[in-house]
């Protein structure tokens, strides 16, 4: 089992991996999505990911589209995506972007 909340709800087991103030890129403050996304069950059908606001309040580079350097939002995003489509490839994925963040990040 997955580390972080774990309950069960309509028959699914629900894991939280989530933390508050979590950024999509790697920060000085270690709270990143980065240091998690390896942590998803393997036999996980459903990935919900929300993302956006925090990055844009700790100031965080959005980076280009294609980059993967992970201290930057596109770049962090590209590296965890292309790890969980790689070993999620049958799994239902949901990319959910905060409401007060900004077009950038949305648009990437």
């Amino acid at each position: 089992m997955t580390m972080g909340a774990y309950f069960t709800s309509n028959n699914m087991n629900i894991i939280n991996l989530a933390t508050g103030g979590q950024t999509m890129a790697t920060t000085s403050a270690n709270n990143s999505f980065m240091t998690r996304y390896t942590q998803i069950d393997a036999d996980a059908d459903y990935i919900t990911i929300k993302l956006g606001i925090n990055d844009k309040l700790q100031g965080v580079q959005m980076g280009a589209l294609d980059s993967t350097d992970t201290s930057t939002f596109c770049g962090a995003f590209n590296t965890a995506m292309e790890h969980i489509l790689e070993n999620h490839p049958f799994a239902h994925i949901g990319i959910m972007v905060s409401n007060g963040t900004n077009a950038e990040i949305m648009e990437a």
